[in-house]
């Protein structure tokens, strides 16, 4: 639930573009393969289109779901198979403002991911070429972690990092983060990550749930889950309705 939990607050940053609602003229594919503490190397596949991204983990967890996200409804839809069965988990994030949006699902997990311990970020005036784009090299220092981060603006994208335990950086710059890594202030553990974008033509048909899977919209229930549930309590429930990944 963790690791679907961690693409979910993933997924939810990429529709709250840094730089305050920039328009995404990015098409084409970005592989994110990031490091934790755990030195085994994850790689998680982004598929953009316009207002839709495709996110499909499945390259280092045969198991984790595909996510498919709408920036502009904030609909996001869990596609997972179990015993023959094919489930799309429909939860519509815009819904969840109110009620403390998608940080009232997150925190039940330890995920803080609303921006509110952003750390101090100071520009450089290292560059370098990443993937054959200029980048330039941001630190960033908060309660618990010293990064570096390299940021470009020539791709057309935005996307705040959250890897693992690591708090979404909102007050970065407008850009696409290409390149990152952090150490923990007190003791040891750190992550880092690297993204490849490639552009290329997306068939929109990619973001369409199938006809073979069964929708089941939770938003009211996890509306109601929240305004009347201890966190436990909805942790809990959770776990129960929404697929292992």
């Amino acid at each position: 639930m963790r690791a679907l939990l961690i693409l979910l607050a993933f997924t939810i940053s990429t529709a709250t573009w840094a730089g305050g609602g920039a328009e995404n003229t990015f098409e084409g594919t970005l592989m994110l393969t990031a490091t934790g503490s755990s030195k085994t190397p994850q790689k998680i596949k982004l598929t953009v289109k316009g207002d839709n991204v495709l996110i499909d983990a499945k390259a280092s967890n045969k198991g984790a779901p595909l996510l498919i996200l709408n920036s502009r409804t904030g609909d996001v839809h869990i596609l997972s198979e179990k015993d023959s069965q094919k489930i799309a988990v429909r939860l519509n994030t815009q819904s969840l403002k109110p009620i403390g949006g998608i940080s009232a699902i997150t925190n039940t997990y330890g995920l803080d991911i609303d921006g509110k311990s952003k750390g101090t970020v100071t520009a450089t005036n290292e560059v370098k070429k990443i993937a054959g784009y200029n980048c330039k090299k941001y630190l960033v220092k908060d309660d618990e972690y010293d990064s570096e981060f390299w940021i470009t603006n020539e791709i057309g994208i935005s996307l705040p990092a959250l890897l693992g335990n690591l708090t979404p950086q909102s007050n970065l710059p407008a850009g696409m983060i290409l390149e990152g890594k952090g150490k923990k202030l007190q003791g040891e553990g750190g992550f880092s990550f690297r993204v490849e974008p490639l552009k290329e033509t997306i068939d929109s048909k990619l973001f369409t749930i199938p006809s073979t899977y069964k929708v089941m919209d939770i938003t009211m229930l996890i509306q109601q889950m929240i305004k009347s549930s201890s966190p436990e309590e909805v942790k809990k429930m959770l776990d129960k309705m929404i697929p292992k990944g």
